[in-house]
């Protein structure tokens, strides 16, 4: 698959930042590269990220939004959502973002929860816990961004 096919599925959405949005907005930039782990000379495992041109099965892209107040005024409440792309797997505890909460939605991101609140129903038309595998969203609301401040979000994800 190629890798400009898996950024082009993804969609950031933006909510609740009032008067920042106004006053010059979040800046947006999004970045896909694969994961590479290797081992140093040492026998010390060594994460490299790259910029791919196609990727297999198997392989871990990592998807990272960078994100700039270029406002005068605090924003607050960001709200950053991302599909997972359908021919990947969330993997389990990889969204970062130091204080931001996470959510994730199994219904196409019409709806957002913890892990432990989400359900699906399964082949046998009963209700079940979602796994990492159900995902069709990841979303981190930040409680606010100062103005001319700047960060990133991201997950991992496994490629079918």
């Amino acid at each position: 698959m190629k890798i400009g096919n898996l950024t082009a599925l993804l969609l950031l959405v933006l909510s609740g930042i009032g008067a920042a949005w106004a006053d010059g907005g979040i800046e947006l930039t999004m970045v896909a590269q694969e994961q590479i782990i290797s081992q140093d000379a040492n026998g010390k495992q060594v994460i490299t990220l790259t910029n791919p041109t196609s990727v297999v099965p198997g392989d871990t892209i990592v998807y990272t939004t960078h994100y700039r107040n270029k406002g005068k005024v605090i924003a607050e409440n960001v709200v950053i959502t991302n599909p997972i792309p359908s021919d990947t797997a969330y993997i389990t505890h990889s969204a970062s973002q130091a204080n931001a909460s996470v959510s994730y939605s199994v219904d196409g991101g019409k709806q957002f929860d913890t892990p432990a609140n989400l359900t699906i129903t399964g082949s046998d038309g009963k209700p079940r816990p979602a796994t990492a595998n159900d995902y069709s969203h990841i979303r981190w609301t930040l409680k606010s961004i100062a103005p001319d401040a700047s960060g990133s979000v991201n997950f991992h994800a496994l490629v079918r």
